[in-house]
């Protein structure tokens, strides 16, 4: 877990993406040695992992990867709202709209038990964010309704400082 932490606090400081790559090969390494059950620590060493292939420009990779803890999420029960935050960055890259938006209706019914609520208001601002990239002869409607849907995921989250990582 410590591992891709690390791993994700180099990607957030803006180190080069292999060493980030590295720390999660050698979590990655540790988890098979210890025999760990994927869990939480794979779903951050996939996030982690799908942010530095991302930045690496390796956008296929990284979506794989990230899709892949976003199901993981899925089963174990968590929200995976951070692997699909880092998907939606990568979409946003892409210019992959179409995926974008079909990644906020999966969010938008997530039944999961932990941080649901969180996870499908992520959903409709991953919509609303698909629409602005899609559609931009409403531009400043599409501006304020994704502000609106930053504000609504801040009330829900309970983070004042969540706005500069969503936009």
């Amino acid at each position: 877990r410590a591992l891709g932490q690390l791993a994700a606090a180099a990607i957030l400081d803006g180190r080069a993406p292999g060493e980030a790559l590295a720390l999660v090969e050698r979590a990655r390494e540790l988890e098979r040695r210890e025999r760990l059950q994927p869990g939480q620590h794979t779903i951050v060493l996939d996030d982690a992992e799908g942010a530095a292939l991302g930045r690496a420009g390796r956008f296929g990779d990284a979506a794989r990867v990230l899709e892949g803890a976003i199901d993981l999420a899925d089963e174990v029960g968590w929200t995976p709202a951070w692997p699909a935050m880092t998907l939606a960055h990568i979409h946003v890259c892409t210019g992959r709209t179409d995926a974008l938006r079909a990644l906020g209706d999966r969010l938008a019914v997530h039944k999961g038990v932990i941080s649901a609520s969180i996870t499908r208001a992520l959903g409709a601002l991953m919509k609303t964010a698909a629409d602005l990239l899609g559609a931009p002869q409403d531009g400043p409607g599409l501006v304020r309704e994704l502000e609106g849907r930053v504000d609504e995921l801040e009330r829900e989250v309970g983070w004042h400082n969540l706005r500069g990582r969503v936009l």
